[in-house]
């Protein structure tokens, strides 16, 4: 959004206009963790502002897609809803957090699942929009791996990338010497599937801070 390489990372494309929809917290605790991340790298709000939409599930929830009776899944009028907001407000990228509460899908069901995210993949190429669905790790799931993301494996199939965020294990942390008490801050970057680039040189690490926010 700041149109900065914040994480050492390429910036491809300035002046995106991104949309938050977070199906689980309050909206109050989205602008906590914007303001902290601004915090954290020396970002002013008229950098971003008037290009950062974000949205609630506490406030209106959201499903495009329910099972009927006996299988298959149907429309939702939030889809078409969906679309009128991207195309209305000209987001470039929409972020849905997190995946399994936008729909009302059997989330094992590969048939089922993969016209679920055949409804994503229609709204991202009729809105000329980039769709991250942010999906949980099945226990014990490492980001290496396709099969670490819980659910059908539909939902990986028909995605272009997969990027998932593992905790840095003991046996990482005594190949790279790094203390027992600051591995816990450090996630790894996978990249279990990527459709348009090659794969990664090297291993990508964040660290978490905690940040202080009044």
């Amino acid at each position: 959004l700041s149109g900065r390489p914040l994480l050492d990372e390429a910036v491809h494309e300035e002046g995106l206009r991104v949309m938050m929809y977070n199906l689980e917290d309050p909206l109050v605790d989205l602008y906590r963790g914007i303001d902290a991340a601004m915090r954290q790298h020396d970002v002013k709000a008229k950098e971003f502002a008037d290009r950062l939409f974000m949205l609630s599930g506490r406030e209106r929830k959201l499903c495009i897609a329910q099972q009927m009776q006996g299988g298959g899944v149907i429309l939702t009028p939030d889809r078409d809803e969906m679309v009128k907001a991207l195309r209305a407000n000209k987001i470039d990228v929409h972020l849905v957090d997190p995946f399994i509460k936008c729909h009302s899908v059997t989330e094992n069901d590969n048939t089922l699942m993969d016209q679920v995210m055949t409804i994503w993949n229609e709204i991202a190429e009729e809105t000329n929009c980039a769709i991250i669905l942010s999906h949980h790790f099945r226990k014990g799931g490492n980001g290496e791996s396709q099969d670490a993301f819980r659910g059908a494996a539909a939902v990986v199939d028909a995605s272009r990338a997969a990027i998932g965020l593992t905790k840095m294990s003991a046996q990482e942390a005594d190949s790279l010497g790094v203390a027992k008490e600051e591995r816990r801050f450090l996630i790894r970057v996978d990249h279990p599937k990527l459709c348009h680039a090659p794969p990664a040189e090297d291993r990508i690490w964040f660290r978490l801070n905690s940040v202080t926010i009044t």
